[in-house]
């Protein structure tokens, strides 16, 4: 009998072993749960300058998918204002540079060249470069090429907002 409590201690230790080992897997391939490195929401320490206070509430919009440059006023040695932060929509595997903040219009490129007009952007206040949005028809292979081209570049994680929000998209399905 003794044998059998120690072979039932053995499998659930086996077991639990496993599904930490699981966990920790997983968590490579999901780090927006659990300790890993988050979104970078939150107050912060103070040590960036401003503890904001502000909370807002996104909500899906409807209309063409688009992207946002924001200007800064600092114009630069060569007279042209770079932007603050770039919005791009993908909606399905295209990648959408809005021109204004209502989203309705916008220009069509590739990850490559968002990840070029991401390295001349200056950064908000919190330091965001790009602020990346989904549709409902987003693909992952999009999604990730966009982000491989972001690291390729040099864009870090930290400087970069993923919407966890769908947008609508109202470009007709092919």
């Amino acid at each position: 009998m003794a044998k059998k409590g120690s072979l039932r201690r053995k499998a659930v230790g086996a077991g639990a072993l496993g599904l930490v080992a699981l966990g920790i897997w997983l968590g490579q391939y999901f780090p927006g749960f659990g300790l890993g490195k988050g979104l970078g929401f939150g107050t912060g320490s103070g040590d960036s300058g401003t503890a904001g206070t502000e909370t807002s509430s996104e909500e899906p919009r409807t209309g063409t998918p688009s992207a946002t440059i924001v200007s800064s006023e600092t114009p630069s040695a060569a007279g042209v204002v770079p932007p603050e932060r770039l919005r791009v929509i993908i909606d399905g595997d295209h990648y959408v540079l809005a021109s204004s903040e209502s989203g309705q219009e916008g220009k069509t490129l590739d990850a490559t060249e968002i990840a070029q007009l991401t390295k001349s952007t200056t950064g908000d206040d919190q330091g965001i470069r790009i602020r990346i949005e989904r549709t409902k028809r987003a693909t992952a292979g999009a999604r990730q090429a966009l982000f491989e081209a972001l690291d390729a570049a040099g864009i870090t994680r930290d400087s970069r907002h993923e919407s966890t929000e769908f947008l609508d998209s109202v470009r007709p399905a092919p």
